[in-house]
């Protein structure tokens, strides 16, 4: 059984952007419920006792603390990788990417008691969506390797074909050389 999406969940997007917003800017629960206070509800198509209670904001703004805290040490732990020479192209910086995307997810995907989250429907398919773009990401990621590998072994035949060559080596020993040892058929 899903869980009841809250009040705040329930809300028009452009009023959850609202929110978010201003906990971005630093506003405190009681400037964001001022400012939701402003609002024109029907104008908006909110009804009174749809609004959110203090709790229920506390309670967001902890979801989005906890959340950009993750984000921020997420960040923190690639730029360490890098700093510190652990990651040193871009093959390995988007195998970095779909692995703390991985771990973020997963995280996601369990309640702060470490219980398995129940989700709706929608909350699945983004799940779903997201597990599909990381197996794409991990995907093109092999295949970019896969095509450099490729061109250097060509430039590595070329090269050592052309030292054969230059030391006398018969073509075939040259064929036989950059087939057998450097793996580029011809």
């Amino acid at each position: 059984m899903a869980k009841r999406p809250s009040k705040i969940d329930r809300l028009p997007q452009e009023v959850q952007t609202l929110i978010g917003k201003l906990r971005r800017n630093g506003r405190t629960i009681d400037e964001i419920m001022g400012k939701l206070a402003e609002l024109d509800l029907d104008a908006l198509g909110i009804a009174e006792a749809d609004m959110p209670s203090r709790a229920a904001i506390g309670r967001h703004i902890q979801g989005l603390d906890a959340m950009a805290e993750e984000m921020r040490r997420q960040k923190t732990i690639a730029e360490a990788m890098v700093e510190r020479g652990l990651v040193v192209d871009q093959g390995q910086t988007a195998k970095l990417n779909v692995a703390l995307a991985h771990g973020l997810l997963t995280r996601l995907m369990f309640t702060e008691q470490g219980a398995l989250a129940t989700l709706d429907a929608e909350e699945a398919m983004f799940v779903a969506r997201s597990i599909q773009s990381l197996a794409s990401a991990a995907k093109a990621d092999t295949d970019r390797e896969l095509k450099v590998r490729a061109e250097v072994a060509k430039e590595a035949a070329a090269a050592a074909a052309k030292v054969a060559k230059d030391q006398g080596l018969t073509r075939d020993t040259v064929d036989l050389i950059t087939r057998e040892i450097l793996g580029v058929g011809k």
